[in-house]
């Protein structure tokens, strides 16, 4: 796990990083660390009510949703509107992320 956590953002494809709040297998420092390592256009998502097995939790379809649109457009809003996973580099041309940012989230 060390060795992929070092290996996020060296990348050079559009990647989604998504992690649940409830994850029970990947701590949140070590999932918190890893994210700063990606790059500005690369997208997170951080889903409050989420578990370790996203696309297999309660609120999958939701996971689905997002995912579905990151492959069709990497740059679209995602329909959840799940907030970046803190620590997460900024895209500066997200409106979305402006919004979440005045709204203290």
């Amino acid at each position: 796990m060390d060795r992929a956590a070092k290996a996020v953002g060296d990348d050079h494809v559009p990647t989604f990083y998504l992690y649940g709040a409830n994850d029970q297998i990947i701590p949140k420092n070590a999932a918190f660390k890893a994210v700063k390592r990606l790059h500005p256009s690369d997208r997170s998502a951080y889903y409050a009510a989420g578990h370790h097995l996203l696309t297999r939790d309660k609120q999958r379809a939701v996971v689905i949703a997002d995912v579905l649109s990151f492959i069709r457009d990497p740059q679209a809003p995602l329909p959840s509107a799940a907030p970046p996973i803190p620590g997460a580099a900024s895209r500066n041309n997200d409106p979305a992320d402006a919004s979440r940012r005045a709204a203290g989230l």
